[in-house]
């Protein structure tokens, strides 16, 4: 009896031990990652855009198997992988990497992953530049650091985002979805126009373009233009009775004219060399503040160092003045001038010194590497 007690509890020994250690071997399951709405991010918190809004907002972009989608932060990969269920191709460009890995999953079960493609990035070191249309739910604040990066895309490239604006970049369409969307229901489309201010050469005459984004005003000869806007590479305007449509290409506009008649006729417009009507502070361009020491050893020619004094005096006086007008402002843009002789230009830009004011400077900017499309540069 007592060697039968032995045993029994021999073998609940062996059978707890053996239990133990088949529980130490079995790993504990995680539990798969669910991305929480409000969620910090690098720049931004994560809420998703609600489908219907995704599939308007890749509508109004024109989005079609030939283009190349961008999704700069893009979650859950829900527009990526939308994209890419229509046969375009996609990347997602996102810094959480849990919400990488998600995406890839989601894209793997949707069956689009040979589309859909998701890389860990800085939305501020990524190349855009083989993007056709970018798509983005970020802030104002960012969407207005990205945008002289996004101007110097090729013309024609389609940004569109949900719910907030560029600011004084005016957006090329705007849609409100009504139908199964509750928040953040509203989309903004822009399409990245060439750079065209500057003066170009007609056989009618000269051109002067004034740039302000897609939108343009000048003269042609002694004639104003009117209706002058830009869509991409291709430009429109009014002049003299004639109506002038074109492509730009680089430092070239070909297309053709139509006069009260409705009789058509050909015109080429080459650029001439000049300053950019373009904000150079907006356009991303290398702006640096000198004092008039540095000026002088980077000039070294009294008359270039008179007109700068000029600009920098009157600069100056407009800061002070509250009451300024827009014909101020014209006033110190006739001393900008561009200094060849040192390849140097003296530029007009704003600095916002507090929110909603903006007030001038005389800036001293280097020449920019030349580039088929630059603007007077």
């Amino acid at each position: 009896m007592v060697f039968r007690r032995v045993m029994l509890a021999a073998c609940f020994t062996l059978v707890h031990v053996a239990a133990g250690a088949q529980s130490a071997a079995t790993p504990t399951t995680q539990k798969p990652f669910e991305p929480q709405v409000g969620q910090a991010g690098k720049d931004v918190v994560w809420v998703p855009t609600p489908q219907a809004l995704v599939d308007k907002m890749l509508e109004m972009a024109k989005a079609t198997p030939r283009d190349f989608v961008m999704d700069l932060g893009s979650g859950d990969g829900r527009t990526v992988i939308t994209a890419a269920k229509r046969g375009i191709r996609a990347m997602g460009i996102e810094y959480n990497p849990e919400m990488v890995e998600l995406s890839k999953k989601n894209a793997l079960e949707a069956g689009v992953s040979d589309k859909a493609t998701f890389v860990k990035a800085d939305l501020f070191t990524t190349d855009f530049s083989k993007a056709d249309v970018i798509t983005m739910f970020l802030l104002p604040t960012i969407n207005l650091k990205l945008r002289p990066t996004i101007l110097d895309l090729k013309p024609g490239t389609r940004i569109v985002s949900n719910s907030f604006n560029m600011e004084d970049w005016q957006a090329d369409e705007t849609a409100n979805v009504t139908e199964g969307c509750t928040s953040w229901c509203t989309a903004y489309l822009w399409i990245v126009p060439a750079k065209v201010g500057g003066t170009w050469t007609l056989p009618q005459g000269e051109l002067t373009l004034t740039q302000q984004f897609q939108m343009l005003s000048g003269t042609l000869g002694s004639a104003p233009i009117s209706d002058a806007k830009l869509n991409g590479d291709k430009i429109t305007f009014t002049a003299g009775g004639a109506t002038y449509t074109g492509t730009v290409s680089g430092s070239t506009m070909k297309g053709t004219s139509t006069g009260k008649g409705g009789s058509g006729s050909s015109w080429t417009a080459t650029r001439k060399q000049g300053l950019s009507s373009q904000d150079d502070a907006d356009r991303g361009g290398h702006v640096a503040e000198a004092g008039l020491a540095d000026r002088e050893h980077l000039v070294g020619d009294a008359p270039h160092r008179s007109v700068i004094t000029k600009v920098e005096a009157h600069a100056g006086a407009l800061r002070e003045e509250p009451d300024r007008t827009s014909a101020d402002i014209e006033t110190l843009e006739r001393f900008v001038v561009r200094l060849d002789a040192a390849g140097v230009g003296l530029h007009h830009a704003y600095r916002t010194q507090t929110p909603g004011d903006k007030r001038p400077e005389a800036v001293l900017r280097p020449p920019l590497r030349r580039r088929d499309n630059d603007i007077g540069h």
